[in-house]
């Protein structure tokens, strides 16, 4: 989240004027703490957080933002929403509403695999447009997991689908991914309208059927069958 808004800040601030040479050398830091934050991301060396702090703390110690400039971020309306969003979908988790949408998606499919992935999909991608990704995919796998031994499914036959519905659900609302928050953030910091909390999706909801559709038809050819 860090690493995102300083990208932001960093698109929507003027670019320094004068001595090109400290220009270039800006550009050089920026870049490396960028590259030394992507390594770290993968590798999983340290926890993601602490990366994140670790590039803010770059940052200021580097001269690329003044302290106040580091920590404006967290004011940010995109940050405070998307904190928001993780107690809405632990909300849902511990009602057990999502829970029960989820028996109800099992119940229905019974033991049809073209129908129990349809039934994911669309189900999952309901539940991500309004809570996090992980939190919706989290929600459903047990229930896949259950359903995959009682019927002999292959599990990858049934996970495949259901992160791929989770992933295009993102893009149904305003909330259904983070990013999503900080673009409409950087639009209206920008004098131009925020994002609308169904303006995407016209976009969105073509997508999720059309990966759908593709799941059923010739993505079922492409996923494994693992044991």
């Amino acid at each position: 989240m860090v690493v995102v808004w300083f990208c932001g800040h960093l698109a929507s601030a003027p670019l320094p004027q004068g001595d090109s040479h400290a220009v270039t050398v800006e550009i050089a830091l920026t870049l490396s703490i960028l590259a030394a934050a992507i390594a770290l991301f993968i590798t999983e060396r340290l926890p993601v957080d602490v990366v994140a702090l670790l590039v803010l703390l770059s940052l200021v110690v580097t001269g690329l933002l003044n302290p106040a400039e580091a920590f404006a971020g967290f004011a940010s309306p995109a940050v405070i929403a998307v904190g928001g969003i993780f107690v809405v979908s632990a909300g849902l988790f511990q009602c057990g509403l999502a829970r029960s949408m989820a028996d109800l998606m099992i119940r229905l499919a019974g033991e049809s695999e073209p129908r129990l992935i349809a039934l994911l999909m669309i189900g999952v991608a309901v539940l991500s447009a309004v809570m996090n990704n992980v939190a919706a995919v989290a929600v459903l796998l047990p229930a896949v997991i259950g359903i995959s031994r009682r019927t002999g499914i292959s599990p990858s036959r049934l996970l495949l689908p259901l992160a791929y519905g989770a992933a295009m659900g993102g893009t149904l609302t305003l909330i259904g991914t983070p990013p999503n928050l900080i673009v409409s953030d950087v639009l209206r910091q920008r004098g131009l309208p925020p994002i609308g909390f169904f303006e995407m999706t016209v976009l969105g909801l073509p997508l999720v059927l059309a990966g759908v559709v593709f799941m059923l038809t010739a993505g079922r050819r492409l996923l494994p069958d693992r044991p």
